[in-house]
């Protein structure tokens, strides 16, 4: 699955608001169930990881003890598992960030998870790093005219909280790990080079049917000092059922978003 044939970036040249906005733009590639599903396999477990204890062990068993483990009751979860996937992919994909920490695979279950921004991208230059973005994803299959302010709201309270917590994980597990890109980030993250770029990242996944531009203008109405912001707008038709679709390849019971 190439994510750039299924949702192109169209940057708003022009507008009225104090942020960046880039719309995805739907093709009419849009991805198999079977596609997406791949995609939330390699989200949460990687998809080399899951094909070798298959092998080793039968399907049956690695369905049981990992895949259904992740179906809690926590609402948002799910679906909003499927909007930080796909958010990983677009920014790893089209925009050519380095993201050394997939967060959905240090969740021991589905109401359990890191805290912290949904990922911390990286981008690289003729062997610098360049620049650093904090990342958040919101999901809604119906009308919200609160999540954009709700998603900004989220980068800021962990700005402000835990963002040194969580570049610290990141570097630590870069390190245990044997990332080639170690270096570069822990001079980031205990030398706070302030010469870099930052940049604050929400990617909104939207029903198509159901956006309204209000959304947006409310997030310019709140005035929230959190900058350079930069929203991702996709939306996208028929949501709730391309997740229920793609979560039924994995064997698990699609719960609600935060509606």
């Amino acid at each position: 699955m190439n994510i750039v044939d299924w949702l192109k970036p169209n940057p708003r040249a022009e507008s009225d608001f104090s942020f960046e906005v880039t719309d995805l733009e739907e093709t009419n590639s849009v991805p198999s169930p079977t596609e997406l599903a791949k995609l939330m396999s390699d989200a949460y477990w990687g998809t080399d990881y899951l094909a070798n204890v298959a092998a080793r062990y039968g399907y049956g068993d690695v369905r049981d003890k990992i895949i259904r483990s992740r179906a809690g009751t926590l609402p948002s979860v799910r679906r909003g598992d499927f909007g930080e996937a796909v958010t990983v992919e677009y920014l790893k994909t089209v925009e050519e960030y380095h993201i050394p920490v997939m967060k959905l695979r240090y969740k021991v279950g589905a109401n359990q998870t890191l805290p912290g921004t949904d990922c911390i991208a990286f981008r690289f230059s003729d062997g610098r790093l360049v620049k650093v973005a904090f990342v958040e994803s919101k999901l809604r299959t119906s009308l919200d005219l609160s999540v954009a302010v709700a998603g900004t709201k989220q980068l800021q309270q962990d700005a402000d909280s835990v963002a040194s917590e969580t570049l610290t994980f990141v570097a630590r597990r870069m390190r245990e790990t044997g990332h080639p890109l170690t270096e570069l980030v822990e001079a980031y993250v205990y030398g706070r080079d302030t010469e870099l770029d930052e940049e604050y990242l929400l990617m909104i996944l939207h029903e198509n049917a159901t956006w309204d531009e209000r959304l947006l203008e409310n997030l310019e109405d709140e005035s929230l000092e959190l900058e350079p912001l930069h929203l991702y707008i996709a939306r996208i038709t028929g949501l709730r059922q391309l997740t229920d679709a793609a979560f039924s390849k994995l064997d698990v019971e699609v719960v609600e978003d935060d509606h």
